[in-house]
């Protein structure tokens, strides 16, 4: 697929002519070279035989590109002549000078002779100091060179987009909730048999790395990570992405166009690959840039460091309704089983167990290109323990001083007494509410929990404290608590707008178009000048993918926000929770208790 682009490329390079080949070559080179300008036509540089340079206020400049668009198929002495005169051109420009000297051509490197004759050239401009280095690039190796530039500035932001969603997680919490690496799980293999059940043999639970197990330390092969809500999958994916040693891609499946991943690997990387690399390109470019992206990532993790260098973590298959589907699953099977890099799948344990028939006979497809004793590794996280718990309490606690510091110990003195199910039942086990319930009692102290108080208590307060630290956007004198009512209920109906109906039942939606709920916004941000900005700074709410003019797709940061926030919509409405998912219907009957 890679070689299909670029190769339409490499013909409408070949076809291209004079001016024309200059505009088509100039977001490749722009990849070499991010601060080529054009030199306008026909003016001083132009005539001195520059199409693109650097510019520099003073000194030599550090690259000036000649671009050449043959009308030829065979070159000849005449195309010598030409490279000549664009040498002499600039031999008469008084203090034209560059530190790189680059003819770009529209031919390919079989013109042994003519190579030969135009390097006679361009070494003129050496001896004569006009350039410290001279090069020629046939489009063939243009197109190469702006192949690994493309892949290598895609690795740099893989890694920054890591660190931002990192950074993003982070800054839900006040507090500086640390990470456990070493975490309770259950390895074991998932068998695949032709023609028969696919079968899971999980070992004993044990603590060890999840990142090292899945992308460090991992042979190459698929890993499926499973888990309960809140067990640390999501999170697990983000520390991987951040490993040195591997480039990790991490697909969110939450992101609504995901889904067509099981039709076009490519189509499905696309808003990926837009947000890591197109923000820094510039506008003229990323129609060509966007073309070839997904096609590059495609080629690095499918190419021959695939295996030692790259990782692909497709996120959250519970999340997107593409998935639920027999027809999704082969589908998204079907389009990464070529890649040879090391693939992890993460769902929820709720999901795999329902589906897993769909699983057995997805993941058995593998079983026929890679034979008969074919195994995908199953990583299972498992519920903390006491240790677990205790250990990231007394590590937040020890960066406190004061009432919170002390409120915390005072919650480690009653799991260690063994009655802590009392106020919060199985709370503690669930890194995810765990780290909710530490600010929880950090702010208020002991008292009882159900996870929907929990969730409701702890959204308060982000709230509250988002609002604290952006009163810029509130009208003056407003009343704070009003105005955390205000967001605290427009997101309730977000969420319940994230609904589709199905089969009898209604299933939750990845995104939901800001146009959708500009009006819910306008009226709690209407002096704002960007109401959704004004959303996103006080909410739930990530944005997916780059704003298309006026429209921006949103998400729910973490599926449990989504659930919980239509589950109060439903029992604020007074409506029945019995057709929508269980974990809904679940926080739903918590609020329902008080």
């Amino acid at each position: 697929m890679a070689s299909k682009v670029w190769g339409r490329w490499s013909s409408a390079l070949a076809l291209a002519v004079e001016g024309d080949f200059a505009r088509k070559a100039a977001p490749f080179l722009r990849l070499l070279w991010p601060t080529l300008v054009p030199t306008p036509a026909r003016m001083k540089w132009d005539a001195s035989g520059a199409d693109y340079l650097t510019w520099a206020e003073e000194g030599p400049f550090e690259c000036v590109v000649q671009c050449k668009g043959f009308h030829v198929q065979e070159l000849t002495d005449d195309q010598v002549g030409q490279v000549k005169g664009s040498v002499e051109a600039m031999l008469a420009a008084p203090g034209f000078e560059c530190r790189s000297y680059v003819l770009v051509h529209n031919r390919d490197g079989r013109f042994r002779e003519f190579n030969t004759k135009i390097d006679v050239q361009l070494q003129r401009l050496v001896q004569a100091g006009r350039a410290a280095r001279v090069e020629v690039l046939d489009r063939q190796q243009l197109l190469a060179r702006a192949r690994r530039a493309l892949g290598a500035r895609m690795e740099e932001s893989i890694r920054a987009t890591s660190e931002r969603e990192r950074d993003r997680m982070k800054s839900l919490f006040e507090l500086e909730i640390p990470h456990l690496a070493r975490i309770p799980l259950r390895r074991g293999d998932l068998r695949l048999r032709r023609y028969e059940a696919a079968e899971v043999v999980l070992g004993a639970q044990q603590h060890a790395d999840a990142v090292g197990i899945l992308i460090r330390d991992a042979a190459p092969g698929w890993t499926l990570l499973q888990g309960h809500f809140g067990a640390g999958k999501t999170t697990t994916a983000l520390h991987a992405a951040g490993l040195k040693e591997k480039v990790v891609v991490v697909l969110r499946c939450a992101d609504a166009q995901t889904s067509v991943i099981g039709q076009s690997l490519r189509l499905g990387l696309q808003r990926t690959v837009e947000d890591l690399v197109l923000a820094a390109v510039p506008d003229e470019d990323r129609a060509v840039i966007d073309e070839l992206a997904a096609s590059v990532l495609v080629q690095l993790l499918s190419g021959d460091e695939a295996r030692d260098r790259y990782a692909l973590i497709v996120d959250g298959l519970d999340e997107n309704r593409s998935f639920a589907t027999l027809a999704g699953l082969q589908g998204l099977v079907n389009q990464l089983v070529d890649l040879e890099c090391n693939i992890v799948l993460t769902a929820r344990s709720e999901h795999v167990n329902a589906l897993f028939g769909n699983y057995s006979e997805a993941l058995g497809d593998l079983a026929w290109k890679f034979g008969r004793g074919q195994v995908v590794q199953v990583v299972q996280l498992e519920p903390w323990d006491n240790s677990d718990a205790l250990w990231l309490i007394d590590q937040t606690a020890g960066k406190l001083a004061g009432a919170k510091g002390e409120r915390l110990r005072e919650l480690a003195s009653l799991i260690q007494s063994g009655r802590v199910a009392e106020l919060y039942g199985d709370i503690p086990s669930n890194p995810l509410l765990l780290s909710f319930l530490v600010e929880d009692v950090a702010t208020e102290g002991l008292r009882s929990r159900s996870r929907a108080a929990l969730l409701r208590a702890w959204a308060r307060r982000k709230l509250w404290r988002d609002a604290q630290a952006r009163k810029d956007l509130l009208e003056p004198n407003a009343d704070l608590l009003t105005f955390i009512d205000e967001v605290f209920g427009v997101t309730e109906r977000i969420a319940g707008r994230m609904t589709v109906r199905g089969e009898g039942r209604w299933d939750l939606l990845e995104t939901v178009s800001s146009d959708a709920i500009e009006q819910d916004v306008q009226d709690v941000f209407e002096d704002a000048p960007d109401p959704v900005l004004g959303l996103l700074l006080h909410s739930f709410l990530r944005p997916v993918g780059r704003r298309q003019g006026a429209r921006l797709e949103l998400a729910f940061a973490f599926r449990v926000f989504q659930e919980f926030f239509l589950a109060s919509h439903l029992y604020r409405t007074g409506t029945s929770p019995a057709p929508y998912p269980d974990p809904v219907r679940e926080l739903y009957g918590e609020l329902a208790v008080g």
